[in-house]
């Protein structure tokens, strides 16, 4: 109804925290369901639209997704959450290779913990803000801009890849 889709971000999630040998299916099925499969039909249904769109500066479209530095890290309170991440990763580096022939860039950022309210409130930010070497989370804004660059006009080449932005906390 609007016409060309240049960007999508997929950043919709749950985050469940719970012991790794007390994860229900239940659990699983709904990490399942938000994280990978989410993101996955939501990346067709973009990949769908920018097909048959003309190039912009080379590049029909922009998928960015929003994955975790638990991807990478072993996190075992959130160990269905890092593993659908981790999922998502690999989704985002299958599909980029998938649709580069269409000049379309799918990539992920992977934060480490940010600084919001919700993360304060479940006591998750005083943990990181001890893990990082930086000594704080990452304010929402500061990933916003990675996720800007990859999504917006002067990424023409970058597919398939990952950028951690973690404060060194990926590193600690």
């Amino acid at each position: 109804a609007l016409g060309r889709v240049d960007a999508m971000i997929n950043c919709a999630a749950i985050y469940p925290r719970r012991p790794p040998l007390d994860i229900t299916d239940a659990e699983w099925d709904a990490s399942n369901g938000v994280n990978i499969k989410g993101a996955y039909h939501m990346m067709v249904a973009a990949i769908r639209h920018m097909q048959p769109q003309a190039p912009r500066d080379r590049v029909r479209g922009r998928i960015v997704n929003l994955t975790s530095v638990d991807a990478f890290k072993a996190h075992p309170q959130n160990l269905h959450y890092a593993a659908t991440k981790a999922a998502v990763v690999s989704l985002t580096r299958s599909l980029a290779q998938h649709v580069a022939k269409d000049n379309i860039l799918i990539n992920s950022v992977a934060p480490a913990g940010m600084a919001t309210e919700k993360a304060r409130a479940a006591g998750f930010l005083e943990e990181l803000s001890k893990a990082s070497p930086l000594g704080r989370g990452a304010e929402p804004e500061e990933i916003a801009e990675w996720v800007l660059m990859a999504a917006g006009p002067r990424n023409t080449f970058m597919t398939g890849e990952n950028i951690i932005v973690s404060g060194g906390y990926i590193y600690a």
